[in-house]
């Protein structure tokens, strides 16, 4: 909300500067003015668009950029209804002008880059393309948000810092936009000025204090971009300008290497191949040195920036205070930490930009063959140079010195012999005569030693415009062995050379020499010979290649032009003859833009017009893909003989619309063309009305709004043109002149009798426009003719509101000169007066109040005066003025707001001493009872603070302040309390200081703890360390209380770093862990849990850590102390409702923590005080998914509790360590389950149909209650609760493992394994032992396959083979019930409880004596 409210502060800001009068602003100025108000963006984005539409249209010079602003206005109507005030403020204007400007510079651009590339150049240009896309999107998406971030910075050592690398990369991208729009030339010198902004951005990677590598390698060294903990701000903040300099860094090198390339190829262009080289080598030098810099040599000691940054981030992604990675953090760290991994990974990639290696010039030369001069560039006299250069698949070395001069002396074409190349790479060979431009001759390929030059020359013989000439030396060369298939520039062939040239001879003699594909082959551009002869209109060598068969319809490459689109653009006429001839041609194929053949013969003449038009098939309508036709570009074109040649076609359509509904009438209006307009509003078919969509204008509007006055007026003068169309918005004609100051076409309009009282759909009339636009001396020329000066708007406005709210004093007082009305009010119930307060208008104000005195103190709807809109919007002048003339300098409106609440809130001093000394009400609040004292210190003012307490005769701050009683409910509060308070809360350090290291408040409103409960750890510090207040505090809540609750974390390690105690009370006897839980900060809650919190301590409502983190829905933290502190809580305690967590779940319908805590083993049959399950409890709630959940799932939870901690935490308590685990009979008697040995033999035949694991388990439970061997030690008269729960956790997991090994498999559903183990909890905990017995008997006797008498047998053999079953210290008495229990235990399980007890009473461990003897437990 402040970044918002900032925002329109701004924009506010930028309205007033554009209100002034007498200020012509530039086009900079506005361009930045109504880029606030959001509007340049829009502007610059719409052209960055054209220029991609307008990439191919067959026009040039600024037509086009005049079309392209015409339609950005299209779609600013659309989007903002040519917004009234935006065109009066002026930055209608902008559009126009700078999509002129922006245009330019992209073409200067664009036309720079079509310059073709070295090969050496193509790879390094493809590297830089593409990552320097990479690296800015992402700068320029920072770079939005950087300004923000500066302002924010406050700490000392840090902000210069930071500051410069903001200069930096403002220089940066001010430069680097400055020079991108420069014509070559100009282009070419900026780039080579001695000590220029190449030589600036090289030195950035140098430790030179205003570079740009210091402060990054600063922030790095000195740790201030780690942030200590998730409340780090300041850090974070410095984080931001780290990556954002990075990624400059990153930016300037690619830039360095675009422009090295660049300057390289140039030269190469050039032929001037030393500056080439120079170029090169730079290029290669750049590259090393940033790659240097950036990634290192890959030494442990010499790391580059870019692993700096990445370690920094790295530290930060680890650091624990992120905890779970849950805190929106971790996907950031992850995207840089990506970018940057691909950045080094490129850069690493790329070993260098050029061969390290200079090649030397080997080459003897020597003329071997019988070619006589004169021949080709080959004359008598003239010297030949040679140099080479190196090349690979990627990688190019400099183009080495040039050789001897060798006198050309009769001989010709020379052969050249160098050592193979031992690394095998290939040589281009240039060749130079005398100063001439080098030319690149040839290509020496691995494993050759000898060249000959006479390639290069075949194909400059092909070139030759002099037929005979060219013919004859190609003939010779061709028969001394040159190779007809050598490519040279851009990739173009001897077939391409003759297309150009026209020498028919040649090709005819070629045709019969190559297969007719290579008669297809295009160059680099994708251009075949048979464009290249369409583009040259030579007619004949278009007839022959067709004759040999060729594409008649491929296209280029990038705009996808076949050969007739290039003839009918050069007007060709014999040439689109012979294209025409062939029956494969399509007369109407669209290029990349959707322009055809017939669109580009707009641009070659009336001639291929005609011959195009004669064409049957041929489409006179076709549109591009804007929906321009050949009709529009004629008139775009303003050439008024192409069109007429196009109208003699009767299906010509004038009225055709583009894709914005836009006729060529309205770009005949747009461009300004008077004689075309004429000459198509006499056209009988002319619909003169169209309007654009969806902005409605018409040809009429656009002539207005683009200044046209002579096409307007002769539009005004038309019978068919409707005058008083509307645009959207109800914008009419004469709406749009007065916006544009057009007297001359408003005096035609006046002559014809236009209405002046037409209205906008907001009902604007002309004289409300005028009032509020630059040109004011139209109020008059209104008026005079008679013009409603109290029309009202839709809002209530006059034309004198609008001119005094839009700070337009020269046109308020040509109204207030007519007498208008200075007491209409609006439908804010404001006057002119408020307006000229609001603006500022002192003299209009002045003339108001002289005519009338009594609007001096008038409020509007709001309850404001003059005097108060004045102060708040700091017009000292009209402030002053105000008071002067009697206003009530205690003005306040129905916020409360007030002149000295103002300027208090601006912090300026000079006017609070001013409103002090006019004896204004110091102690004046507004409606949250705020007053001067207060906005000081919110905002920071500490001249203001210490002035005000310097004047004890006017203010004290130690009176009561009743204004903020609810904030101090239980006593009297002074103005000193709120104020500290303030002071902390709102982070003004300094005036922490003052009112307490200077005035010694100590004890007003505890600073340590609001320092504390609103996170200011540097107050924090100040009041520990400096002014050595206690971390414990005084009150109740202690300073940790307040952090904690608030999730501070950084105050949180502080204080307890400094001794605060993490088991203090709290208020409501809670905690800081309580009041870390309540808020669910789980970082907190794991630093404390880490510092000796005490996890078995009740609060006030006999809920422990863990009971809270449930009853909070705190899950993280939930799962935290259940999956990392499982020692230190009881999952199944209860609260002094005997509630579980489980029951509190169930009450929240948590069904998320329900299954966390059933996956942990919670006991699900635990009753509370009420005697309810937390089955009972959902069911009885209705709560029909949980119901589902607990039924289905109550029965697993043991040994996912099992399987989740090893073993049970209870089991691993000194308390519980003398229990016997009571090893599986099922491992007690292996030879028995294996059934490899005689006894068991017994029962292989019925062994699959009974249940032997039940057997055992059942038998084990008896063999324990007879011999002692109990689950609970026997030394203990009571098991506790925990020791309880795991005993019958361990019998119940036994009998589910009976119930897993039944052929039966269904077994295991249809026991409640929960009911089961809470009956066993139950039998435990009240010392009925016994019933454990019956309890298992019971569940098992539905599923049993086991009859009586296997079941004896059964036992026979368990206790034959297992002789080694003992019972210690048990009595005679006992072994003889023992004996018995072998026939008891088959009947057992088959009879009724009655039978077991009735059998069980006469024995001496009966169970009514048992607990005599000892207490024992299953």
């Amino acid at each position: 909300m402040i970044f918002v409210g900032e925002t329109m502060e701004r924009a506010n800001h930028s309205l007033v500067r554009l209100r002034r009068e007498g200020e012509e602003l530039t086009l900079d100025e506005k361009a930045e003015i109504c880029s606030e108000l959001e509007l340049q963006q829009k502007y610059v984005d719409i052209a960055s668009n054209i220029i991609g539409d307008l990439s191919s249209l067959p026009m040039v010079g600024k037509i086009v950029g005049t079309i392209a602003a015409a339609a950005m206005t299209v779609t600013h109507v659309a989007s903002g209804r040519l917004d009234i005030e935006q065109t009066l403020l002026g930055c209608s204007d902008l559009p126009f002008d700078q999509i002129k400007e922006v245009l330019e510079k992209r073409f200067n651009e664009v036309d720079r880059k079509l310059e073709s590339h070295s090969a050496a150049l193509e790879e390094i240009t493809k590297l830089v393309e593409k990552s320097i896309s990479a690296v800015e999107k992402t700068r320029k998406q920072m770079n939005k948000r950087f300004d923000e971030v500066m302002k924010s910075i406050q700490d000392a050592k840090v902000s210069p810092i930071v500051s410069k690398i903001n200069n930096f990369a403002r220089y940066f991208d001010t430069e680097k936009e400055r020079i991108r729009g420069l014509k070559l030339n100009d282009y070419i010198l900026k780039l080579e000025e001695p000590n220029g902004i190449l030589l600036h951005f090289k030195e950035s990677r140098t430790p030179k204090d205003d570079s740009l590598q210091a402060p990054l390698f600063s922030i790095i060294q000195e740790g201030y971009a780690v942030p200590k903990s998730i409340d780090d701000e300041s850090a974070f903040k410095v984080l931001y300008a780290l990556l954002y300099g990075t990624q400059t860094y990153i930016s300037v090198m690619f830039f360095l290497l675009e422009q090295y390339s660049f300057l390289a190829n140039h030269y190469y262009e050039k032929g001037d191949l030393e500056k080439y080289d120079e170029y090169f080598n730079s290029l290669n030098n750049v590259f090393l040195d940033f790659k240097s810099s950036l990634v290192g040599t890959g030494t442990s000691n010499n790391e580059g920036l870019i692993d700096k940054v990445l370690q920094v981030l790295m530290t930060f992604k680890n650091s624990e205070f992120l905890g779970l990675g849950k805190n929106g953090v971790d996907e950031m760290l992850n995207e840089k930490i990506n970018l940057f991994n691909k950045i080094k990974e490129e850069i690493e990639s790329k070993q260098r930009m050029t061969m390290s290696e200079t090649p030397e010039n080997f080459a003897q030369i020597s003329f071997d063959k019988d070619i006589t001069t004169p021949i080709g560039d080959w004359r008598d006299g003239r010297e030949v140079r040679y140099a080479v250069q190196y090349a690979s698949e990627t990688l190019f070395s400099k183009i080495g010195h040039w050789s001897d001069p060798v006198s050309v002396r009769e001989k010709a074409c020379p052969t050249l012999r160098m050592p193979v190349d031992q690394t095998r790479r290939n040589v281009l060979v240039f060749r130079k005569f005398d100063n001439s431009k080098p030319q690149l001759v040839g290509e020496i390929t691995p494993y050759l030693s000898n060249f000959i030059d006479i390639d290069r020359d075949l194909y400059n013989a092909a070139s030759n415009p002099d037929s005979a000439v060219g013919f004859k030396e190609f003939t010779k060369l061709n028969y001394d062995g040159a190779n007809i298939r050598a490519t040279f520039d851009q990739g173009r062939t001897i077939f391409h050379a003759v297309a150009k040239s026209g020498n028919d001879k040649i090709l005819f003699g070629l045709t019969f020499l190559v297969k007719s594909t290579e008669l297809n082959q295009p160059d680099k551009k994708g251009y075949t010979p048979i464009h290249v002869a369409a583009d040259s209109g030579n007619a004949g060598i278009v007839n022959l290649l067709i004759q040999r068969g060729v594409s008649i319809n491929s296209k280029t490459y990038h705009f996808l032009q076949t050969p007739l689109h290039l003839a009918a653009q050069r007007g060709f006429v014999n040439t689109f003859q012979r294209l025409m001839e062939s029956s494969e041609i399509n007369i109407n194929e669209r290029d990349k833009d959707g322009f055809t053949p017939l669109h580009y013969a707009v641009r070659g003449g009336e001639r291929i017009l005609e011959a195009f038009m004669n064409q049957i098939g041929i489409d006179v309508n076709a549109k591009s893909n804007k929906g321009l036709t050949p009709f529009h570009l004629a008139i775009i074109k303003n050439d008024w003989q192409v069109a007429s040649t196009l109208l003699r076609n009767k299906k010509v359509d004038i009225n055709a619309v583009d894709e914005n509904n836009m006729t060529a009438l309205h770009y005949a209006a747009i461009l300004g063309y008077l004689e075309t307009t004429k000459q198509l509003i006499n056209l009988k078919e002319i619909n003169a009305n169209v309007v654009s969509s969806p902005g409605l204008l018409s040809a009429l509007h656009y002539a207005i709004l683009y200044k046209h006055d002579d096409v307007a007026s002769f539009l005004l003068r038309s019978s068919n043109v409707n005058v008083n169309l509307k645009a959207l918005g109800g914008i009419t004609p004469l709406h749009l002149a007065v916006m544009q100051g057009r007297k001359q076409v408003l005096s035609l309009m006046f002559n014809i009798g236009v209405n002046i009282e037409q209205q906008t759909d907001e009902k604007y009339t002309p004289l409300h426009l005028a009032a509020m636009s630059k040109y004011p001396e139209l109020i008059q020329i209104l008026l005079d003719q008679d013009s409603n000066f109290e029309a009202k708007t839709n809002s209530g406005a006059t034309p004198l509101h609008l001119a005094t709210f839009k700070g337009k004093s020269q046109a308020a007082l040509i109204l207030l000169n007519n007498e208008v009305n200075w007491r209409d009010t609006d439908e804010n119930g404001q006057m002119p007066i408020h307006g000229a307060a609001t603006t500022g208008l002192l003299d209009v104000a002045q003339a108001i109040i002289s005519i009338d005195a009594t609007v001096l103190d008038i409020e509007d709807k709001n309850s404001d005066t003059p005097l108060n809109l004045a102060a708040q919007n700091s017009h000292i002048d009209a402030v002053k003025y105000f008071i002067d003339q009697g206003a009530d300098i205690n003005t306040r409106n129905k916020n409360g707001h007030a002149p000295l609440l103002a300027f208090s809130k601006k912090g300026n001093l000079d006017m609070v001493k001013y409103l002090f000394d006019k004896n204004a009400n110091v102690y004046i609040a507004d409606n949250n009872g705020m007053n001067f004292f207060y906005y000081a210190v919110r905002n920071g003012h500490l001249n203001i603070i210490k002035y005000a307490m310097s004047e004890k005769d006017k203010f004290e701050w130690s009176n009561i302040d009743n204004n903020r009683r609810d904030e101090c409910p239980k006593e009297e509060c002074a103005i000193s309390h709120f104020a500290v308070c303030d002071a902390v809360q709102f982070d003004k350090i300094e005036i922490v200081k003052f009112f307490i290291g200077t005035l010694g408040n100590f004890n007003i409103c505890g600073p340590l703890h609001q320092a504390a409960r609103y996170g200011h750890l540097h107050i924090v510090k100040y009041l520990v360390e400096e002014e050595v207040l206690s971390v414990d505090g005084s009150k109740t809540d202690t300073p940790l209380c307040y952090a904690s609750e608030n999730g501070h974390l950084a105050v949180v390690q502080y204080l307890v770093s400094n001794g605060a105690k993490v088991n203090h009370d709290c208020a409501n006897g809670m905690t800081a862990i309580d009041k870390a839980i309540t808020k669910n900060h789980l970082q907190v809650v794991q630093f404390l849990a880490a510092n000796g919190v005490d996890f078995r301590r009740k609060n006030s409502r006999g809920a422990t850590p863990f009971l809270t983190a449930v009853a909070e829905n705190a899950f993280d933290i939930a799962e935290y102390l259940i999956r990392e502190k499982r020692q230190d809580i009881n999952i199944n305690e209860q609260n002094v409702d005997k509630e579980t967590a489980l029951h509190l779940a169930v009450y929240y319908k948590n069904l998320q923590m329900i299954k966390l805590l059933v996956k942990y083993g919670i006991d699900v049959t635990i009753r509370n005080a009420y005697d309810k399950t937390v089955l009972d409890i959902a069911t009885d709630a209705k709560f029909s998914n949980i119901v589902k959940y607990l039924k289905k799932n109550s029965g697993k939870f043991r040994r996912e509790y099992k399987s989740s901690y090893g073993e049970h935490s209870f089991l691993q308590t000194n308390e519980i360590s003398r229990f016997i685990d009571g090893k599986s009979i099922e491992h007690d008697h292996p030879q028995f389950i294996n059934a490899d040995n005689e006894s068991s033999q017994l029962f292989s035949g019925t062994a699959s149909k009974i249940d032997v694991i039940g057997t055992l388990l059942l038998i084990d439970v008896l063999i324990r209650y007879f011999s002692k061997q109990g689950y609970i030690s026997k030394e203990s008269d009571s098991a506790s609760d925990g020791i309880t729960q795991a005993a019958a956790l361990s019998i119940t997991e036994k009998f589910e493992d009976v119930l897993n090994s039944l052929p039966n498999k269904s077994a295991k559903e249809q026991v409640d394994l929960a009911d089961v183990h809470g009956k066993v909890y139950a039998a435990l905990k009240s010392g009925r032992n016994s019933q454990i017995h019956q309890i298992l008997c019971s569940s098992l006797k539905s599923i049993s396959t086991l009859k009586p008498e296997d079941m004896e047998k059964l036992v026979s053999v368990i206790m034959n083979s297992h002789s080694s079953l003992s019972m210690p210290e048990a009595t005679d008495s006992a072994n003889e019930a023992y004996g018995e229990t072998l026939h008891l235990f088959g009947e057992s399980c088959r009879h009724s409880e009655d039978y077991i007890s009735q059998k069980f009473s006469t024995n001496p461990f009966s169970f009514e004596s048992e607990k005599k003897i000892q207490k024992i437990s299953i």
